[in-house]
């Protein structure tokens, strides 16, 4: 899943570039990053400009509204892919904003790392980091985490890297991974498993649906589920089990 909501309005465009040129006007780095706290001014519910912005990152993230990065809660914050106490420049950029619950935005936080090589090093605050090299998080404007992430179905139900990634490529998945606390929060593995059961159980009452109108609803249900990266990792391995065989009923719908 690459993360790609609609285009902003000209008007909503206008209004955050006149924002970030607030910000880009300071000389100083330090006074940048102080100029970038305009954010929390502005990311409200009577500021027209942002009420659109949640709209469409909103509706275009997985499931029904649910967080990018854990896809187990709903949306209700706007995160800053590369945080804006490192990269003042980017706090108005809508490429830069991505939809998450309060926990993954609260653990993240302001976390950031570059890949120098194929190590990741983590940006220390009050510095401006190198732009020349690549970020080690993941951001789902630019990467599909689905082609970077898989879920072990089988036991554990942890996020992990897919095999066939390049060491770079499984490096960063791996650093998004530890930094988001994927696999470090009991929660997150309950509803993984949970999504699991229940895509199994839709699929087989699709399979022997034959009202078109119900078979819809089942889809619709499917399709807003929370762990759309679960039922992902179902569909792809479904002749790997007897069980996972279920899934085949459907898997023409999602390609």
């Amino acid at each position: 899943m690459k993360f790609a909501p609609q285009q902003l309005t000209p008007r909503s465009v206008k209004f955050l570039q006149r924002w970030q040129r607030q910000v880009d006007s300071e000389t100083e780095f330090s006074k940048q990053v102080e100029a970038a706290s305009l954010f929390q001014s502005k990311n409200r519910t009577v500021n027209a400009t942002f009420n659109e912005v949640r709209k469409k990152i909103y509706s275009a993230a997985p499931g029904d509204c649910m967080c990018v990065y854990c896809e187990c809660s709903l949306c209700n914050r706007i995160d800053h892919c590369l945080p804006k106490a490192l990269f003042p420049e980017r706090t108005f950029d809508y490429f830069n904003f991505v939809p998450c619950c309060a926990t993954c935005n609260e653990i993240k936080s302001s976390r950031a790392s570059l890949m120098v090589g194929h190590t990741v090093v983590e940006l220390p605050l009050g510095l401006r980091p190198s732009a020349a090299s690549p970020s080690g998080f993941l951001d789902p404007w630019v990467d599909d985490l689905y082609q970077f992430y898989t879920v072990d179905i089988v036991s554990t139900f942890f996020v992990i890297p897919r095999d066939g990634l390049q060491p770079f490529a499984r490096k960063r998945a791996w650093n998004t991974i530890k930094l988001l606390k994927l696999n470090e929060r009991d929660v997150l593995i309950r509803k993984r498993r949970d999504s699991y059961q229940q895509y199994l159980a839709l699929a087989a009452s699709y399979s022997v649906e034959v009202s078109t109108t119900r078979k819809i609803r089942i889809l619709e249900t499917i399709k807003s589920n929370q762990n759309q990266l679960v039922l992902t990792v179902m569909l792809r391995n479904r002749n790997m089990s007897t069980e996972l065989n279920i899934m085949e009923c459907v898997a023409p719908l999602f390609q």
